[in-house]
């Protein structure tokens, strides 16, 4: 499975934005014209021109219409066969594609929020201070992306949800009561300030994954 990631330019505009905003959804456009800081538009559109730009290069499709469901998941409307998700923090923005469920989340490794720490770190954990931050944006992202997966978000507790370590950063995850499919998720230290999670359905500790990039100006 292939993950595929693309940085910011350094230099970003709203008349950039404008201009980009030519290639995505009328749903995406909307979003972009909300937001207040040019980076986060920027962070929004580059994301689906990702997307758009795998569809084309990899399965050879074009104009596809892109929807989301009543969760506020997007999906391709027209090949339900075809799975993706989007994330993006900091400069970089990342997208997965495949034939199965599947969900993906990156994190720029920054102060632990206080209010988050108790629903992502065990209290055995918080007893070794060495690499916490590390391992809090580890958890963090393991869990965002297993919440991505089965398409409910942030809108799930995070304490309903048990990781069980089963390799060198691959976990386990399910639902507490059972009532979303388990999955396997995989965490990568990314351009070392980053940490990123892959989430497919089922318990699979043997994924494999590869990470591409693209180049910015190659998008459109």
């Amino acid at each position: 499975m292939n993950i595929y990631a693309c940085k910011l330019p350094s230099y970003q505009n709203w008349r950039e934005v404008h201009y980009y905003s030519r290639y995505i959804s009328q749903q995406r456009r909307e979003r972009v014209q909300r937001f207040k800081k040019v980076g986060d538009a920027y962070r929004s559109f580059t994301s689906e021109l990702l997307l758009r730009k795998i569809l084309l290069d990899q399965f050879h499709l074009d104009d596809v219409t892109i929807t989301t469901n009543k969760q506020g998941k997007p999906h391709l409307s027209l090949h339900s066969d075809i799975h993706f998700n989007l994330s993006h923090s900091g400069e970089w923005c990342v997208c997965i594609v495949g034939k199965e469920q599947i969900g993906i989340d990156i994190e720029y490794i920054d102060v632990i929020p206080e209010s988050m720490i108790f629903s992502i770190i065990s209290d055995e954990e918080l007893e070794y201070a060495d690499g916490l931050q590390h391992l809090f944006y580890e958890k963090w992202t393991v869990l965002e992306s297993y919440l991505k997966m089965i398409g409910t978000g942030l809108h799930l507790p995070l304490k309903s949800i048990d990781t069980k370590l089963v390799d060198d950063q691959t976990y386990n995850v399910k639902h507490c009561e059972g009532r979303y499919p388990s999955g396997t998720s995989t965490c990568y230290t990314f351009k070392e300030n980053y940490k990123l999670s892959v989430c497919t359905r089922g318990l699979d500790k043997n994924l494999q994954t590869c990470i591409y990039q693209y180049e910015f100006d190659k998008l459109t």
